[in-house]
């Protein structure tokens, strides 16, 4: 019996999800002006997708219907299409209307009523006068006249004449009213033409008669004086080719067709826009409540043709966009720009700062040996010296071609990404590029900073500077900065030994830090797989910190030599391990510097423990609080 009700709740339960999700889906119309293929349609119409899609991908069903008005407008096709609409939505009750542009909106005007009845209405790209009624809400299109006019003249003060290109269309006869009241109230004294009464041929003929003196504003040309109809994305196309003039613009449509830019409309804000109000319809405040807005507008500008006709970026308004920038890539990349711009100056300071220390070697040595001293010299020692030179004179040369491949391979990592970015357009692969530029990065940080270090240590310039701090948090900030190092592997933090609270030792935490930094990379490059292990111990006062890992381990015959500067273990193998030979040595010279030592025991095939010692580092405010 309490299955059977449990069965029955399920199901109800299951029966009203569903009546609420039925209840909750929404049917909106977007009814675009012109057609599917022109970039200004598209824009806004990929807007609106992109915007809904991230909020409301289930619950709104967005139709899209195309009025083709650019090549269709007659009032007997908008009674056709009338026809059209009312029976394909015939049993469709539409909660929201979006309308792109003025035809759109003024056939809404005319049959809203009779095919959808009260639904609320958004629009967007107006520019012409109405009179808005209620139920009506979005965004009118302003085309900033005054803000282009004002840029040209700043840009061109020496200009002989203006050529401002406007056709007699429904939304080219608006714009004419506008700029004609923009020019009388603002720019009394322009030389300027515009030309509208023109075939495409008559156009091009007159742009092309016009030298670098003079100017052009490009407004519309969708309809020459035989009612020839072109496409905004191709008119410049054929002009800007023939047309020694600078041409500015309005649309975004017009970038990369031969305008300089201007003061620029983009249809894609637009669509967001119109979509956030839409949303606050949708979500229930009436659409009367939502104030109209007036489009947003960026100064936007063709770095190519900005050079063409000898313009400076530095004479642009504050804040403009630059497109087909030969650093665009840089521009929008500005933190990954100086990331690398940081470390190739570091690597060429550190390939300075290792050929000075090669030559002060190399001179050092020449004074040092003099003829007393080899006559002194006894033949076995002799040979000695004369064996240690080749080694050291190899463990350099192999130092050095160690540190050219170590050099290589991230640069080579974050040159080459850069490159792949450059191409790419998929935002989750361009985040796997930015982390291998970000590792390569951190790689090449590693290497200078260890080349700093030797050559710090050399120089007698590394001051310890004790401190009290907690051991335990110490162990737990070296913990988490290794996290992101270790694939394939276990990283353990061993068992904290004592409390918090009387954990506090007194050392140089910098100094510690870059030894434990180094013993646990060398732990992780020799352990593919397995588990690296840290922590401490305490045996009497003496404090011991221990690294160990599963990892190759070492032959007996090459641990007398691990600390010696350039030493790297030969390896059996095919694998490469890679490394530069100064890691250990590092380390123990930073246990000099300390007092401490170091040990360790290693066993091919088990792996290797190191263990740092210092004695009585305890301080002496923990040692009250465990007494």
């Amino acid at each position: 019996m309490t299955n059977l009700v449990r069965f029955i709740l399920g199901v109800a339960f299951f029966i009203l999800s569903c009546f609420e999700c039925y209840s909750e889906h929404k049917e909106v119309l977007v009814l675009h002006s012109y057609n599917s293929g022109l970039s200004w349609t598209d824009g806004i119409n990929k807007a609106i997708f992109d915007s809904f899609k991230a909020e409301y991908q289930r619950s709104v069903d967005l139709r899209c219907e195309f009025m083709d008005a650019k090549h269709f407008s007659a009032q007997p096709y908008f009674e056709n299409f009338k026809e059209y609409i009312e029976k394909k939505y015939a049993g469709i009750r539409f909660d929201l209307i979006i309308a792109v542009d003025n035809s759109a909106f003024s056939f809404l005007n005319d049959y809203k009523e009779s095919l959808f009845g009260d639904v609320p209405v958004v629009f967007c790209g107006l520019n012409n006068v109405y009179d808005i009624p209620e139920g009506y809400t979005g965004i009118m299109e302003e085309i900033y006249l005054k803000e282009n006019i004002e840029l040209i003249l700043q840009l061109h003060p020496d200009y002989e004449k203006l050529y401002i290109v406007n056709d007699k269309s429904q939304t080219g006869l608006q714009l004419h009213l506008e700029l004609q009241k923009v020019i009388s109230t603002h720019f009394q004294d322009l030389k300027y033409e515009i030309l509208s009464d023109y075939s495409f041929d008559e156009l091009k003929q007159k742009l092309a008669q016009g030298n670098e003196h003079e100017i052009t504003l490009f407004l519309l040309f969708n309809f020459d004086r035989f009612g020839e109809t072109y496409s905004y994305d191709v008119i410049l196309d054929d002009i800007t080719p023939i047309c020694k003039m600078p041409v500015y613009g309005t649309w975004e449509f017009y970038l990369n067709q031969g305008i300089i830019g201007g003061k620029i409309i983009k249809p894609y804000d637009q669509g967001l826009l119109a979509s956030g109000m839409a949303k606050e319809v949708l979500n229930g405040k009436p659409v009367d409540e939502i104030p109209i807005q007036v489009s947003e507008a960026h100064y936007v500008f063709d770095y190519k043709r900005l050079d063409q006709h000898g313009i400076s970026v530095f004479q642009l308004p504050t804040g403009s966009q630059l497109i087909n920038h030969p650093y665009e890539f840089f521009i929008k990349n500005k933190q990954l720009s100086v990331l690398v711009s940081i470390t190739f100056l570091l690597l060429i300071a550190c390939i300075i700062l290792l050929i000075n220390r090669i030559a002060n070697a190399k001179s050092n040595l020449a004074k040092e040996i003099t003829l007393k001293k080899q006559i002194e010299i006894a033949l076995q020692n002799q040979k000695e010296a004369h064996y240690e030179a080749e080694e050291a004179n190899r463990l350099k040369s192999v130092f050095l071609a160690n540190i050219s491949h170590e050099f290589r391979t991230p640069l080579n990592g974050i040159l080459g990404f850069i490159d792949l970015l450059e191409t790419s357009t998929d935002q989750q692969i361009n985040i796997h590029y930015f982390d291998i530029i970000r590792k390569s990065s951190n790689q090449l940080l590693r290497i200078v900073t260890d080349i700093v270090d030797v050559s710090k240590i050399d120089s007698n310039q590394v001051k310890l500077l004790n401190s009290t701090f907690s051991i335990n948090q110490f162990m737990q900030k070296v913990y988490y900065s290794h996290l992101s190092d270790t694939k394939n592997m276990d990283l353990k933090l061993g068992k904290f030994e004592l409390t918090d609270g009387e954990d506090d030792i007194e050392l140089d935490s910098s100094a510690l830090k870059k030894v434990i930094d180094h013993l646990i990379y060398n732990a992780i490059k020799f352990c593919r797989d397995g588990t690296v292990e840290f922590g401490y111990r305490l045996i009497g006062e003496q404090l011991e910190i221990y690294v160990k890992d599963t990892g190759i381990g070492m032959d007996s015959r090459f641990q007398s030599k691990i600390f010696d500067r350039f030493y790297q273990i030969p390896q059996d193998n095919n694998f490469i391990y890679g490394g530069n030979g100064i890691g250990l040595s590092i380390v123990k010279a930073y246990l000099d510097l300390m007092e401490g030592r170091i040990r360790f025991q290693s066993k091919i095939g088990e792996g290797s423990e190191f263990t740092v010692v210092f004695s009585k580092v305890r301080s002496s405010h923990a040692q009250k609080a465990m007494s």
